[in-house]
């Protein structure tokens, strides 16, 4: 039987452990005796192992904050997708919402163009 303060230090070191194989290797004899305790524990090992992810997902996030205040690029893109912030479906890469003046101005642009070479051809 494991004491409720046992259970605790196992739990926090499961959550921390960057390498579980060496993790099952300091806290129990043998591989066996692990697959025993996870086989009677298998619910509350689940909840460890959210509780592990939510830690290194959240770890991920925090290391990519850093390297956008840093002007990472690539981490900007990454924290983007992460978060949710791409483009939406659809949109061609490269296209953004566009301001009226700036709509207005591409559309001028273009009408210029045309008629250049209407009177490009015309001769």
């Amino acid at each position: 039987m494991v004491s409720k303060t046992q259970e605790f230090k196992l739990r926090m070191s499961y959550v921390n452990a960057d390498n579980l194989y060496e993790w099952v290797g300091d806290n129990f004899k043998n591989f066996d005796c692990w697959r025993n305790y996870e086989e009677k524990n298998r619910d509350q090992i689940n909840l460890w192992e959210d509780e592990r992810l939510f830690r290194i997902v959240e770890g991920a996030k925090s290391g990519l904050i850093n390297e956008v205040l840093k002007g990472n690029a690539s981490a900007v893109s990454q924290l983007k997708s992460l978060l949710g912030f791409g483009r939406p479906v659809g949109r061609p890469k490269g296209t953004t919402n566009l301001g009226d003046e700036h709509k207005a101005a591409i559309e001028l642009k273009v009408t210029e163009d045309y008629s250049a070479d209407i009177e490009r051809l015309a001769k």
